[in-house]
């Protein structure tokens, strides 16, 4: 598989004489951040709710870093022999990876892409990806020093704080997470941080349709 910045460098070789037309020194990953910026994202859940993103590029970023916190969630449900919240991890980074193939596409197949950056989508997607992880690893490994202390120990340690976050009362008695394949409440970061300011989109339950 091509590195990222093996694509970037084809594709600038490919375009070095195209008309963009555009002041972002022939760096695509300026342009499509521009284009995502301005382009609205929504997914339906398999529960048929809606979270609509004003952005696609808030939206990418937003569950990259979603699917960063349960990646050190599943990491600490492994180490502390969780196999119940294992599993619940194990699914819901699959939703994660699925809600950002989802925008993927919906760049790659929209009408009004730029013409020449189709290809170099899924590179620009993955850089986001990278990105969100480094920031949620900075945050795991020096947060402490910054967040306060609970009564559980440091809010700032992610992985214990994201399953603490998901877990259910009811999962040891159940022998599994009640929420499983529940695709919406993998998203409940995604979702919290629409609620919290509604400028970047919205969430709107089965029976909340306008």
């Amino acid at each position: 598989m091509r590195k990222i910045k093996d694509l970037l460098r084809e594709f600038r070789e490919a375009n070095n004489n195209n008309n963009n037309n555009n002041n972002n020194n022939g760096d695509p990953f300026s342009v499509l951040r521009e284009f995502m910026e301005k382009t609205p994202f929504t997914h339906v859940t398999t529960g048929e709710h809606e979270i609509h993103f004003h952005s696609s590029q808030h939206a990418a970023e937003a569950v990259a870093h979603s699917l960063a916190k349960h990646e050190l969630g599943r990491l600490h449900s492994s180490r502390m022999g969780n196999q119940r919240m294992h599993e619940y991890f194990l699914s819901s980074t699959g939703t994660h990876d699925d809600v950002m193939d989802a925008i993927t596409n919906h760049i790659i197949n929209h009408p009004k892409l730029p013409r020449g950056y189709m290809d170099i989508v899924p590179a620009y997607m993955e850089h986001i990806r990278a990105s969100e992880e480094g920031k949620t690893n900075i945050l795991q490994q020096y947060g402490s020093m910054l967040a306060p202390r609970g009564v559980d120990g440091p809010q700032a340690d992610l992985g214990a704080h994201t399953t603490k976050k998901h877990s259910h009362p009811d999962m040891e008695a159940m022998g599994v997470h009640p929420h499983l394949y529940d695709d919406t409440h993998h998203l409940t970061n995604v979702i919290e941080e629409i609620q919290d300011n509604d400028s970047h989109g919205y969430f709107l339950k089965k029976d909340e349709y306008k």
